[in-house]
């Protein structure tokens, strides 16, 4: 795929679900919520100087069922700079997945 473009949607693998938890603070203390659940379903990718990646994530908190997509921000290895938490949108689990 060229640069800059964004990718089709595909499974989310094991370093995805793990880069999600490791975001799952920063997106409660953002939204004011403590999630129960926080599963990353599906996701696209850019390649720009790094990768973005929009991942939607199933949450559940209190009584509550809700959808989230995480724009999740990894720079480029020789940077030495951590994944970032770049966004985060309300979203339903049939919406497709947009950029932003």
């Amino acid at each position: 795929s060229m640069v800059g473009g964004v990718g089709e949607v595909v499974a989310v693998g094991e370093t995805e679900v793990a880069m999600v938890l490791e975001m799952k603070q920063y997106v409660e203390k953002y939204k004011g919520v403590t999630y129960k659940a926080f599963d990353a379903i599906e996701m696209k990718t850019q390649v720009v100087a790094g990768t973005n990646y929009f991942v939607k994530v199933k949450t559940s908190a209190a009584d509550t069922e809700g959808c989230l997509l995480l724009k999740l921000f990894r720079p480029l290895p020789h940077t030495g700079l951590p994944l970032e938490l770049a966004g985060v949108q309300d979203t339903q689990l049939d919406t497709p997945i947009s950029h932003f």
